[in-house]
């Protein structure tokens, strides 16, 4: 890292121990002007092991002067980093959300733990319906907004259930739209259903014309 730039060069392997050849390690460094540039590792179950996702955040925003910036990046924990735990669900990370996206107290939910779906039930790796072909051993990303798991919405036809994006014939823009937006999402298997149950418009009475 030199002068805002990344240069990567080929270098030789380090003999690295075994727990660290098997673990998930993100790397990174602090790129100056409030960027910071990630090393994120791909998922072993992918055909190339040792893939990594390359990022660059930028924490400040243009016109940020040089104590916001320098603040920005020097926070530390004060944890004993041997107590911490490990970011071993890399996926999960959020790159995607603008600075300015959170501003104002009432523009987005709180976050509350029981909205959270059990994984062992509704895994990734599920069955979602009868043409689904997602394999968790030959699944690579289709949308750009994967890294490490494919991506799945929910169908709310009775009790709900998951379905991989994929298996709907989703385009991305829709996925994006469904997934800001807050109406509800039925499967392909499901959505003529939903249809006919839907309560028809109150027709308005035709009027007659006087006489």
């Amino acid at each position: 890292f030199e002068d805002n730039k990344i240069e990567i060069r080929e270098m030789e392997t380090p003999d690295w121990t075994p727990d660290i050849k098997h673990s998930k390690i993100w790397f990174g460094s602090n790129m100056g002007n409030g960027s910071i540039f990630l090393g994120i590792p791909g998922d072993n179950k992918q055909a190339l092991s040792e893939t990594y996702y390359f990022y660059m955040l930028k924490c400040a925003e243009d016109d940020a002067n040089e104590d916001q910036q320098t603040f920005t990046n020097s926070q530390t924990s004060t944890e004993d980093p041997g107590d911490s735990t490990p970011f071993e669900d890399s996926e999960e990370f959020c790159f995607s959300a603008e600075a300015n996206s959170f501003d104002g107290d009432d523009e987005f939910d709180t976050y509350n733990e029981d909205d959270e779906e059990d994984e062992s039930v509704t895994g990734y790796w599920i069955t979602c319906c009868s043409t689904c072909d997602v394999n968790i051993n030959t699944w690579v990303p289709f949308y750009s907004t994967e890294l490490n798991k494919p991506a799945m919405i929910y169908c709310s036809h009775g009790d709900g259930h998951w379905v991989h994006a994929q298996c709907m014939d989703l385009a991305e823009r829709t996925l994006i739209q469904l997934s800001e937006g807050s109406n509800k999402y039925y499967c392909n298997e499901h959505v003529e259903i939903a249809r006919a149950l839907q309560t028809p418009k109150r027709a308005l009475p035709l009027k007659k014309p006087p006489l």
